[in-house]
């Protein structure tokens, strides 16, 4: 443990134990054992049933590839940066499983480096190993369906890289570049969720409580790169639709779409979740880190805090589904860290052969609780996240592709959008889940739309959800469409709920009437 003064542990009264001066290289191979184990975790569930978040961003990222547009023609409620990071990783590994597996080694590796040095930045060596082993255990946690990359895991990469940067701001107190490149990483984020910028005042005010009266000028500085980068960012955004004529799509599908969302989120739902499990024990050792050691690194832990504030608002509002959980991962990581560096400290005061002993039951609780989990198969962590939803959708794309010959199109009504990306047909609209076009201030015109493609490009096959359709209005105009122009496959009984219905006059029509 490194010496320094700090409330509580008066340096006079104690010898303090360093630890011995690592070489570089021992660091790098630290670093790079990690880095194996969590490439390792990753592909364990290399063929986990994708959810259908996840394929359905796979799917624009490769209708971008073929000049289509987003939002005018591939719809999407998500910022622009989520599905072109899918057209980059098919770009690289190719359209198919691959690509998505070299995401989420790189969004791992990434939050393992950004952590890691947030540890080091508060409590050196040994706070930024701590960090760095903890991401690498609960980083793919299925309770957080943490192990696909979502757009909360693309969020969380950034955000970590701006705490890190605000932290190292402290070591530099007249260099504005540590805050420049937080305000980058802060507004690189937002591109990935909205919400995002929310973060931006709260870590602002934060700065601002931390300071003297010497300091406020200067922090006052580096919260104006915080605040004013994501504004220029999303201000460059904004012009670049408007001048393609694609302003109006944008706003109503990342602003309109996603607002009407929020009103609708279930005001009751659960607070308790699996994920609880991993958060209440890393949450308590912050805690006990914060008490020991508020006083002297107020500006570490308020920024911290204010993070904390900022992920429980967006959990909230996400009316806390398991994936919202994956914001609480890196401050989680980062303040365990701390607290746990600091109650070593602590305890090094009465006995210290024991400094490490809280880190090493917080890494071993976390072992214990995620090594059981990689006794599964991929499947199984399908099944944990969803249930049956995810695996169903597999084998029924593994049925059509008996059913639809080569050049045969379907649509779905629907979210099984693994459909398509499994036997990679290509959709013959852009709008690739049904429930849009059921609900909320866009469900007429994005209706609209869905039937002029369907009129243009009729497919041969269309699957109709009943689940879903519950929800539908008769005079939904898709739904009129299948009503006078396609014909219900009684010969192939419903799978998971989902109607067969073959267009009238095709080829495939008449091969089922052909059948005895």
């Amino acid at each position: 443990m490194e010496r320094r003064g700090q409330a509580g542990f008066p340096p006079a009264e104690r010898e303090i134990v360093r630890p011995k001066n690592l070489h570089p290289w021992a660091i790098a191979l630290g670093l790079g054992a990690l880095a194996l184990l969590l490439g390792a975790e990753r592909f364990h569930t290399y063929w986990e049933p994708q959810q259908p978040v996840i394929t359905t961003e796979a799917l624009i990222g490769h209708g971008l590839w073929q000049g289509r547009w987003l939002y005018s023609d591939l719809w999407d409620f998500h910022p622009p940066a989520f599905a072109f990071s899918y057209a980059l990783a098919e770009a690289l590994g190719g359209y198919g499983p691959y690509s998505i597996f070299l995401l989420n080694l790189g969004l791992a590796g990434g939050l393992l480096i950004a952590l890691g040095l947030a540890g080091w930045a508060y409590g050196g060596l040994g706070a930024g190993c701590v960090a760095a082993g903890l991401w690498t255990l609960v980083s793919g946690d299925p309770g957080l369906w943490a192990n696909q990359p979502f757009a909360e895991t693309f969020a969380n990469l950034f955000l970590a890289w701006a705490f890190f940067w605000l932290l190292r701001a402290k070591k530099t107190p007249e260099d504005w570049k540590p805050r420049g490149w937080a305000g980058f990483f802060l507004a690189v984020a937002s591109l990935y969720k909205v919400s995002v910028l929310g973060l931006a005042p709260l870590w602002a005010l934060a700065l601002w409580g931390a300071s003297g009266e010497k300091k406020a000028r200067r922090d006052r500085k580096g919260s104006f790169w915080l605040l004013a980068l994501p504004a220029a960012l999303w201000f460059l955004i904004f012009i670049y639709f408007a001048s393609t004529g694609r302003g109006g799509e944008f706003t109503s599908d990342v602003f309109v779409y996603p607002i009407f969302q929020l009103a609708q989120s279930n005001a009751g739902a659960a607070f308790y979740t699996p994920a609880l499990g991993l958060v209440v024990p890393l949450g308590l050792a912050a805690f006990l880190g914060a008490c020991l050691a508020f006083q002297a690194q107020a500006r570490s832990w308020l920024l911290l805090g204010a993070y904390g504030v900022w992920v429980l608002m967006e959990t909230s509002c996400a009316s806390f589904s398991p994936p919202s959980y994956q914001c609480w991962l890196p401050p989680l990581v980062a303040g365990a860290a701390w607290g746990l560096w600091e109650l070593g400290r602590w305890i090094e005061t009465f006995n210290r052969r024991l400094v490490w002993a809280p880190a090493f039951l917080i890494l071993a609780f976390a072992f214990c609780r995620e090594w059981p989990l990689y006794q599964k198969w991929a499947a199984d962590w399908s099944r944990i996240k969803a249930g049956e939803a995810a695996v169903e959708s597999y084998n029924l794309a593994r049925n059509l592709q008996d059913v639809l010959k080569p050049k045969e199109t379907f649509y779905e009504w629907g979210d099984e959008t693994q459909l398509y990306y499994l036997t990679q047909r290509e959709a013959p609209s852009g709008v690739l889940a049904c429930d849009p076009l059921i609900r909320g201030p866009l469900a007429e015109t994005l209706s609209a739309r869905v039937a002029e493609d369907l009129r243009r490009h009729p497919p041969d096959l269309f699957l109709f959800n009943r689940v879903e359709s519950r929800r539908a209005a008769a005079s939904n105009p898709v739904l009129a469409q299948v009503a006078s122009n396609y014909r219900l496959l009684t010969r192939i009984p419903p799978v998971g709920g989902i109607l067969f219905f073959a267009r009238k006059g095709s080829d495939l029509e008449k091969r089922f009437e052909r059948r005895p």
